[in-house]
């Protein structure tokens, strides 16, 4: 069995639990557009939430066999969030959850419980991942800060084989499983004006785990008792059950933020796009999305946008309680933004032919379309295969962590390459896939000729 990008980070971030002497489990979850499976193939930014599998919170507290479980507590907190009653007195079998709860609690004098504190377990998990030192031959940790509750670690690792090295960013933030039968009943049952996501799809949703992650809200006096929910597993499935011209649309508008929205306002993120999006698709009929009307889907999705900009309120689509521009943008910001997006819709979607690379998938779909799904089945392949160099690159990336111990890393990590013949077989595919069957993978040897690969490689792909 191939391994995957989440096993390998799995094993990464579970050594780095067992340095500390904590002995549990790991989930892991991809985040942001890698795990919706919309993201650039040669992504190197990744969202990863680790979460402990025997820890979990739910509504009402019981004790459950081999589970440490946590009371969810929604009394004065904004929409979205909440606090996370702990018991601090509680005994487990090997001790560690007990320390942990005690290290990471504080009391609330207004309500005299003990809550696990969200600031204090963000400060311990960057306290962790930045204790070990890297070594400079093969990996070399570039930046580290903390962004909200993540922790975000960029690395160049080289591959000294191909005189090469690659940049990643990876934010890793903790999410607590969390279950409430209230949140997702209200969503399972309130009014659709159209049958989407389909009925099926509907109460699977309901059933599903959200997570909570170390940041309360901004605006709140008890923000560092307070963790925010993200129901991430249930908006990777409603964007893997959308249809083709609506993960179109998705996609476009992901790339009208990074080219007309975004440069407008730097606080506006493509979490906002993803939200508008779900919105659009409830109050839309199946119907209405077909290759002849996307332009006027593009239009529609503009015009919600704005009349959420100049409410300055945007619903979470799980929870529509939550105004997601709170704490995040301004009136101001929001106003000004509104006239941008007036702009862009008297243009008549002309400015979608001012970004080269909107225009250009644009005209191929519409004029070419024979040659736009043979592109398309070409460009699977291509995809295919670099997701899985990306999968092997990362496992390199884990072999140079754990030889930190041996200080035998670059040693380790040429040897990795030498042993494999699983990575120059894809680096033969890749080769070949661009240039021809003719090619050898002494061809790719040649002096300059990888640089000139991967170049070429990152502008189809971009």
């Amino acid at each position: 069995m191939k391994e995957t990008f989440q096993d390998i980070m799995e094993h990464h971030i579970n050594t780095c639990f067992n340095m500390f002497e904590i002995d549990f489990h790991i989930d892991l979850i991809i985040a942001g557009s890698t795990g919706e499976g919309v993201a650039k193939p040669l992504t190197s930014d990744y969202d990863v939430i680790f979460s402990p599998s025997r820890i979990i919170c739910v509504d009402q507290r019981s004790d459950v066999d081999g589970m440490y479980v946590m009371q969810n507590e929604f009394s004065n907190t904004e929409p979205g969030y909440v606090r996370l009653v702990a018991d601090v007195d509680y005994e487990d079998d090997e001790g560690w959850y007990g320390r942990l709860t005690q290290i990471l609690c504080k009391r609330c004098d207004y309500t005299l419980n003990n809550y696990l504190s969200s600031s204090l377990c963000a400060r311990f998990i960057a306290e962790m991942f930045t204790s070990g030192n890297f070594p400079q031959q093969c990996v070399d940790v570039t930046h580290t800060q903390m962004n909200g509750p993540a922790l975000t670690r960029s690395a160049v690792i080289s591959f000294p084989l191909l005189s090469y090295k690659e940049k990643i960013d990876v934010d890793l933030v903790v999410g607590l499983q969390f279950y409430s039968d209230e949140i997702m009943s209200r969503w399972l049952h309130r009014q659709r004006h159209h049958q989407w996501p389909s009925t099926h799809i509907q109460r699977e949703i309901a059933g599903m785990e959200g997570y909570l992650v170390p940041v309360g809200h901004k605006l709140s006096e008890f923000q560092d008792i307070e963790w925010r929910i993200s129901y991430t597993t249930a908006e990777q499935k409603l964007v893997k059950n959308m249809q083709d011209e609506q993960i179109r649309l998705y996609a476009a508008m992901k790339m009208i933020h990074k080219d007309f929205l975004k440069p407008n306002c730097e606080n506006f993120t493509s979490y906002f796009v993803k939200n508008i999006i779900f919105w659009v698709l409830e109050f839309t009929p199946i119907w209405a999305f077909t290759p002849s009307q996307f332009l006027d889907r593009v239009i529609s999705t503009l015009c919600h946008l704005k009349r959420f900009l100049k409410r300055y309120f945007l619903p979470n689509y799980i929870i529509p309680e939550r105004n997601m521009f709170l704490g995040r943008m301004t009136q101001v910001e929001c106003k000004k933004m509104a006239v941008e997006v007036q702009n862009l819709i008297d243009s008549g979607c002309t400015f979608l032919f001012t970004s080269q690379k909107l225009s250009l998938s644009l005209q191929l779909v519409f004029y070419y379309p024979d040659r736009a799904k043979a592109y398309a089945a070409w460009l699977m392949q291509l995809e295919d295969l670099v997701a899985k160099m990306t999968a092997y690159n990362l496992k390199l990336f884990v072999v140079s962590l754990e030889s930190i111990v041996r200080g035998t890393a670059a040693l380790d990590l040429i040897w990795a390459c030498l042993q494999s013949g699983e990575h120059w077989l894809l680096l033969l595919e890749l080769f070949q896939l661009l240039y021809g069957d003719t090619k050898t993978i002494l061809d790719l040897l040649l002096p300059g000729e990888f640089d000139k690969f991967c170049t070429q490689l990152r502008c189809v792909l971009s």
